[in-house]
């Protein structure tokens, strides 16, 4: 599938595609405690990442990677949901 920054100008895409890497890298957090909170944020920043690939994909006539990002998508919610804030109890 074709990577839908293409079509941005180039200075952007590789904006977009290093944000991609730097929170792909910190998804990693989730496995520990003190860097869950990154890897929440990260997870919604590749949620909103992956949502701009579908409008692009779609207003491109690219039907063939919707369903990546749809995938992607609900991957990153569960990390998203599993690595959200959670209140302490005393």
């Amino acid at each position: 599938f074709g990577a839908w920054t293409v079509h941005l100008p180039e200075v952007l895409g590789r904006v977009v595609g290093v944000s991609e890497i730097l929170c792909a890298v910190m998804l990693f957090g989730v496995f520990v405690l003190r860097a869950r909170g990154w890897a929440h944020w990260s997870a919604i920043a590749l949620i909103v990442n992956q949502a701009i690939a579908a409008a692009f994909h779609l207003a491109h006539n690219e039907i063939g990677s919707l369903p990546q990002n749809g995938v992607l998508i609900a991957v990153l919610a569960l990390v998203a949901w599993g690595s959200r804030p959670r209140a302490v109890s005393a």
